[in-house]
């Protein structure tokens, strides 16, 4: 009886123990599920459509728009095939059949940057990493879609764990894993080469600050992390070799003006808006811990060094090249951005209020109590900008605000419509994305025209249907009759026009 009292009582322990991991854990899924099931949109059917439901070799060769991020699209293709799911439309029914695929490389990511944060700096760093992570909302953004990000934040982050490991323990397996990373990161999206590149240029730094022996420069732990991380950049060159030219000579490849002050400025501004907006109290918190916490910060310099040369590093290649880069891009420094908050934000609290560094669990409630209102209070945010742009006719697209988050429910709004329709055929018309609302039409067997047809249809029709994503611009005109049917607006507007 002592026994199993004693087993029980040290059960109850160790979950004791883990209790902010249980914590982020399930919020982590409670976040995730809240959107697996979310609709698809333009870009997703379109890549769907065109590399995913067609053959391997397809998937494979064919890249007339950098859309096919051929790795994650690949897989995807492997995976409906196994479970028999052979059609878009039947896709539509259960959007997290597929959506669950980027939910586990999602979940792996989360848990790599924690896994980073633990073992390289401490379990605390670890914890508030992975926190502020899951609750950020680019993070939030990109982490179900059907694109190739999710896969390539987990890549990164997995990359530079072993990367570390290989630094710190010097095992020579690792070498081979990292060489593998680095040609799968470069094959999911060809614009990863930035950050393999970034890491590149912190290993060849680090040469120099170690003061590496002239005898060991080609032969040293730093030169063979380079050796690995070019081997699979090779490697990858030659899987991308049948179809190189559309992958690096595109017209979607556009270099710009060298130099450019002026287009970085606005890049610059745009990706400092998508990783800080709406969390001014963490930032504050991490420059705080960055002017106050020095002597903490020295020691962990390697991955401070590291995180934030793979967010500015890409900055000056752009800069220097002028090429036109999306913002969307930069997907992959979200674990790293995390990283750096983390460890300055523990910087400052280990200066002031030092406890153990395992069991830091003031500090940890206090972030997740912040990270969790401010990110409600940018979910809040983003549905009145999504209702603002079906209202003023806007379309907001970048990391942070994006027209299909929020109002976005296309099965729905459509389902509803065919029952109108069923019941009076007129014309419709389909005035939103080209790739989106004309598939769920399709689905629904309801015949369509193009936005450009609706003058030369309304001249030979008394009324006519319309589905719009700005429904206001209709109702400003004189000559004609307009009456939203739908009860509640969203991003695919049903309204009934008849001619005066």
């Amino acid at each position: 009886m002592e026994f199993e009292r004693n087993m029980k009582k040290s059960y109850t322990q160790k979950i004791k123990i883990i209790i902010p991991e249980i914590v982020l854990l399930i919020s982590f899924i409670l976040i995730q599920i809240s959107h697996i099931n979310n609709d698809f949109w333009n870009d997703e059917i379109y890549t769907l459509k065109h590399f995913v439901f067609t053959s391997v070799n397809n998937t494979l060769l064919d890249y007339h728009v950098p859309n096919n991020h051929i790795l994650f699209n690949l897989i995807n293709n492997i995976y409906l095939r196994i479970f028999g799911v052979n059609s878009l439309n039947v896709l539509f029914d259960n959007p997290w059949k597929l959506r669950i695929v980027p939910f586990i490389y999602s979940f792996f990511t989360a848990y790599y940057t924690y896994k980073v944060g633990s073992k390289f700096i401490n379990r605390t760093v670890g914890l508030l990493a992975v926190n502020i992570l899951i609750f950020t909302l680019p993070y939030y953004n990109f982490s179900l879609q059907i694109r190739g990000y999710s896969l390539t934040m987990l890549l990164c982050v997995m990359l530079v764990y072993y990367l570390l490991s290989f630094i710190k323990y010097q095992k020579k397996n690792v070498l081979l894993l990292i060489g593998v990373l680095s040609c799968l990161l470069f094959y999911t999206i060809p614009s990863n080469l930035y950050f393999l590149f970034s890491i590149t240029c912190v290993l060849f730094l680090k040469i120099f600050i170690d003061k590496i022996n002239i005898k060991q420069l080609l032969f040293n732990k730093y030169s063979y992390l380079i050796y690995a991380i070019t081997s699979g950049v090779f490697l990858a060159l030659l899987c991308y070799l049948p179809i190189i030219k559309d992958v690096f000579f595109n017209e979607y490849v556009v270099l710009g003006t060298k130099f450019g002050l002026r287009n970085i400025i606005v890049l610059v501004l745009k990706l400092g808006y998508s990783l800080v907006y709406n969390r001014w109290l963490i930032v504050l918190l991490s420059i705080f811990g960055f002017f106050t916490g020095y002597q903490f910060l020295k020691k962990q310099y390697t991955i401070s060094l590291l995180c934030t040369t793979i967010i500015i590093a890409p900055l000056i290649i752009i800069w220097i090249t002028g090429q036109a880069a999306p913002v969307r891009l930069f997907t992959f420094s979200l674990p790293f951005v995390s990283l750096l908050l983390a460890t300055t934000i523990f910087a400052g609290i280990d200066k002031y209020f030092p406890l153990n560094k395992d069991r830091n669990w003031k500090a940890i409630f206090c972030v997740y109590i912040i990270t969790i209102i401010s990110f409600f209070n940018q979910i809040e945010s983003m549905q009145m900008r999504m209702l603002t742009d079906i209202i003023e006719g806007g379309r907001s697209q970048d990391m942070y605000y994006q027209y299909y988050s929020a109002k976005y429910t296309p099965l729905k709004d459509i389902r509803k419509f065919n029952d109108i329709y069923c019941k009076n055929k007129l014309p419709v018309i389909a005035d939103c994305e080209p790739h989106g609302l004309p598939n769920y039409l399709e689905k629904f067997k309801i015949p369509y025209y193009e936005q450009s047809k609706f003058d030369s249809i309304l001249v030979n029709n008394d009324s006519l249907y319309i589905i719009t994503n700005h429904p206001f611009k209709y109702l400003e005109r004189n000559d004609i009759y307009v009456t939203i049917i739908n009860p509640e607006l969203s991003y695919h507007n049903s309204i009934i026009v008849i001619n005066k």
